[in-house]
């Protein structure tokens, strides 16, 4: 469509379109436009021309274009006051496709109500879901025409969709427009619209996932336990179904976790001779491992952790590919365990169990050996004086273990959280204390992670366009051929000048120098403004969060202008927002509809399938990692409150 159109400030063709719109601005100074799809046009050439911050150098010319733009809204109004039911249909059927969404704006902005009446309502929007769709992103249309919009989302097969895209999906698209329906469409109407999609012919299986994850929102989407039940089943069904139609691909994903008793003085080493990675960890290193350092061999050999003791099992979203984003739908309230997360923590148990068999051969139960990590350990070098905790025997069953060991993953936070909060851990005191969930512990140290700023959207970009390959600001002559994944490697390893890169890449490099993460020198090369301050900004790519005290001054200096600016904020928990979350993801359903909820299942005696062993020793291994996790947090915690206390900071910056 060789037209103009404005979606928003953000979206990658305002280029083009201003280029565009100074052509047609031109033209029809000369000839205004007749026909619908010209008059629409002028709706986006004004909303382009006000939302668009110019270049200072371009700005007496874009202004002079924008004054000559003034009377746009004007004439876009008195066209469609004009229209009348009769002219309605004819002109829709008219419209460009890109224009349907701003046909509906119009109306609504300019409340040309006059055009519309319910039978012309009806015969546009028919059975198509997606011209319904165009029609409920406008509020005061959905409220004018209520009852016959009403009508037709109880009568269409898909409405469900359009109630789940909009209570229950999880957008990846910041734009994305909010849908609003009928005031008289009751909450029950809305679950019988949810029923009837589960009762028809071919539901979408991506959608009943989305119903199986819904959580409830009050006085808008809610869902009974029968309905939840029906989806559940049907999400098995539909699943199944398309595991055996022959025409689905099956992508196998295979590992192998060996423990061998070969001589080598590393720790582990990795192969690919088999066709897929064997991950082989060499015994000997083991047993030369002191009993702290066989608990930290989980954190470091494992790679559970990376040096900064962050969470490398977490989700990333530089993990996630792009395909998986778009074609596997998440509830907002779903854990984003897209495929790279589930590959680590399969991984994680498998390599969990392996090390269990070896201690047991060893003589060192792994129970044990955390039970003295936590109360020898931590109370030897740190002095911290935890009070004893009960984990399972190696004799106890599976499910018995589970049942022991979650109460502990409370209790020793409880503890830690106690020991921050009044300097020691009496016994007598905590009994008398509420209920906690470990992701809620503090940190000895105050402002321990610097974190992304959720609302101020321009560190993402930063982020973005510093670390992600799919900017493709590495993609520079005549460095094309080294193979560089992101910007920082291409600006560490090469000297890059400004005037290498296109007029398009160039207003992404001006943004990262507006905001001081680049500069120009003298000879025209780019350069970081702050090069020690780029490993933690990495680990807020990665993580969402860095850990503030484990950097040098000169980093620390760089995260507090980022603070100051308002694109970080800061957080004084043991674990950080993501971790926070991962623990969540595998012990309740507070925060998410897909977790796996142990806490239920061992904690309040819910447990299913009681039998099945299996099923219970996964369910032991993912919390006995999360202890193990839990207790290195606690170490990294007293190491680095001792090292600033000793070395770098005054007294005020520990939180006593």
């Amino acid at each position: 469509m060789d037209r103009v159109c404005y979606f928003s400030n953000t979206d990658l063709s305002i280029g083009p379109n201003l280029n565009l719109a100074e052509v047609r601005v031109s033209e029809y100074e000369k000839c205004a436009p007749s026909e619908i799809n010209g008059i629409i046009e002028l709706w986006h050439i004004r909303k382009l021309f006000e939302n668009v911050v110019p270049k200072t150098e371009c700005l007496e010319d874009f202004e002079m274009i924008k004054s000559k733009t003034s009377e746009y809204y004007s004439i876009v109004a008195r066209f469609f006051k004009k229209l009348s039911p009769v002219d309605v249909v004819d002109e829709y059927k008219r419209l460009e496709w890109a224009y349907r969404n701003t046909f509906w704006v119009i109306i609504d902005q300019f409340k040309c109500y006059n055009a519309i009446d319910s039978e012309t309502l009806k015969s546009i929007i028919g059975s198509n879901v997606n011209e319904l769709r165009c029609v409920l992103k406008n509020c005061r249309i959905v409220e004018k025409y209520k009852q016959v919009i009403k009508e037709l989302l109880l009568h269409e097969k898909l409405s469900a969709h359009l109630l789940l895209d909009e209570f229950v999906a999880c957008h990846t698209n910041n734009n994305n427009e909010h849908l609003y329906f009928p005031s008289s469409l009751s909450i029950s109407e809305r679950e019988d619209i949810v029923i009837k999609y589960l009762e028809s012919e071919e539901p979408n299986l991506n959608y009943v996932r989305l119903i199986v994850q819904a959580k409830n929102v009050a006085d808008k989407f809610v869902l009974s336990a029968k309905t939840r039940l029906k989806a559940e089943r049907l999400e098995r069904k539909l699943n199944d179904d398309l595991l055996h139609d022959p025409r689905t691909c099956i992508t196998r994903r295979q590992f192998e976790v060996v423990f061998s008793s070969i001589e080598d003085k590393r720790s582990m080493s990795v192969s690919y001779e088999k066709g897929y990675p064997s991950y082989n960890y060499h015994k000997s290193f083991i047993v030369s491992c002191s009993d702290s350092n066989k608990v930290i061999y989980c954190g470091r050999v494992f790679n559970w952790m990376d040096k900064y003791f962050m969470i490398n099992l977490i989700n990333k979203n530089c993990e996630v590919e792009a395909i998986e984003q778009a074609f596997m739908d998440k509830s907002k309230t779903a854990y984003p365990n897209y495929q790279k997360f589930e590959d680590k923590n399969n991984l994680a148990i498998y390599q969990l169990a392996g090390y269990n068999n070896i201690l047991l051969q060893l003589g060192l139960p792994i129970e044990r050996l955390l039970e003295n990590f936590y109360i020898s350990y931590l109370s030897e070098e740190f002095c911290y004086s935890g009070l004893p905790i009960r984990l399972p025997k190696v004799e106890d069953g599976w499910l018995e273990k589970c049942r022991i060991i979650f109460p502990e993953l409370d209790n020793i936070a409880r503890q830690y959280d106690t020991f921050v909060k009044e300097d020691e851990i009496d016994s007598e005191y905590l009994a008398m204390l509420p209920p906690q969930k470990m992701s809620e512990a503090k940190s000895l140290l105050m402002n321990k992670y610097y974190e992304i700023n959720e609302s101020n959207p321009t560190i993402k970009q930063v982020l973005f366009y510093l670390f992600a390959s799919a900017s493709l600001l590495y993609n520079v002559a005549p460095y094309k051929h080294k193979k560089y994944h992101s910007l920082v490697e291409l600006i560490i390893h090469e000297s890059v000048g400004y005037d290498q890169y296109t007029s398009y890449q160039k207003s992404k490099i001006d943004f990262l120098i507006e905001n001081r993460m680049l500069k120009i020198d003298d000879e025209g090369k780019l350069k970081f403004t702050n090069v020690k301050i780029l490993p933690a900004l990495k680990a807020i790519w990665e993580f969402g969060s860095c850990s503030y005290w484990h950097y040098d001054k000169d980093a620390r200096n760089g995260l507090d202008e980022l603070l100051e600016l308002g694109l970080l904020v800061t957080d004084d928990h043991l674990l950080t927002k993501n971790e926070r979350g991962y623990f969540s993801y595998y012990t309740d359903n507070s925060e998410y509809t897909n977790g796996y909820a142990y806490r239920n299942f061992y904690a309040h005696g819910c447990t299913p399938q009681a039998n099945d062993d299996n099923a219970h020793a996964i369910a032991y291994f993912s919390m006995l990692r999360l202890l193990i996790i839990l207790m290195l947090k606690i170490c990294d915690d007293l190491w680095l409150a001792r090292r600033i206390l000793a070395v770098e900071m005054p007294k005020q910056s520990i939180q006593s």
